[in-house]
């Protein structure tokens, strides 16, 4: 590893399992204090143990959902480290047996308060400690289904745009004042997402033929329709975290930096 991150107390919100462990485990890697922030505390604090405990990691249990709940979470994310200086905006849900005529007001209005308010307000509540040093960096995680329809279900694209929109708008705003704002768009990645957000929403198993065959090619490893033929991992997520936080992106600001070994390409 190189180092690029040393000194920098990071936060990585749904850092307990997936692409926010993925990020966490790397950033601890180039010398970064992180702070896993995650609706399962348990899972976390694990996670936090296993990177190094508590002179590398700690854990925060907290809702993203919850404007409290984030206050409070960075509240003591600032009290134990004095400052943040690189938000993650990880945490996400998705429903791929949500087609735009069956998804219910429940559903959307979950996916809407975790991906889109959560990316917002943790990004508000940031922005307190970060204004007032003139420095910082916060990493949004979009996806390709913000640009290219497919897999994932009507309201999960709608959030995954809006945080697009929000990354590019936040950046303009903040570009003179010292902070910078990108956000990746993966492509498919093998995780625990599936099962994770199909058990948040209170669902076993997908519905509906492309769902079922969107799940199984991810499962396998063989999505033909990827250039480089094989789907990624977390690592090729975080590597493009890393990238966005550290000094080497000084200038890039406002951009999705996309992630699928060349899905959307065709």
């Amino acid at each position: 590893m190189s180092d690029r991150l040393v000194g920098m107390t990071t936060v990585v919100t749904g850092g307990a399992s997936g692409i926010g462990r993925a990020i966490a485990e790397r950033f601890v890697a180039e010398g970064a204090y992180v702070a896993i922030l995650d609706y399962e505390g348990e899972a976390a604090a694990e996670v936090a143990r296993e990177l190094g405990g508590s002179s590398v990691c700690s854990s925060v249990q907290a809702n993203v959902e919850d404007i409290e709940d984030i206050d409070r979470a960075i509240s003591g994310v600032v009290e134990g480290r004095a400052s943040v200086d690189v938000l993650v905006n990880n945490a996400g849900v998705f429903d791929q047996n949500a087609p735009c005529e069956e998804v219910t007001a429940e559903t959307w209005n979950m996916i809407m308060d975790i991906n889109v308010r959560g990316t917002a307000f943790m990004t508000q509540r940031v922005l307190r400690e970060m204004l007032p040093r003139e420095r910082g960096v916060i990493v949004n995680l979009s996806s390709i289904s913000a640009f290219f329809a497919g897999g994932g279900g009507a309201a999960y694209a709608a959030s995954k745009g809006a945080v697009a929109s929000l990354t590019r708008q936040a950046a303009f705003e903040l570009a003179g004042r010292g902070i910078r704002v990108n956000a990746i768009a993966p492509g498919a990645i093998a995780t625990s997402l599936f099962d994770n957000s199909s058990s948040i929403l209170g669902k076993s198993e997908p519905k509906g033929e492309m769902a079922r065959r969107f799940k199984s090619e991810m499962v396998d490893g063989s999505l033909a329709s990827v250039p480089q033929g094989r789907i990624g991992n977390g690592d090729d997520v975080a590597g493009a975290a890393v990238y966005l936080a550290s000094d080497d992106a000084a200038y890039v600001t406002g951009t999705t930096l996309v992630v699928d070994g060349g899905y959307t390409i065709h």
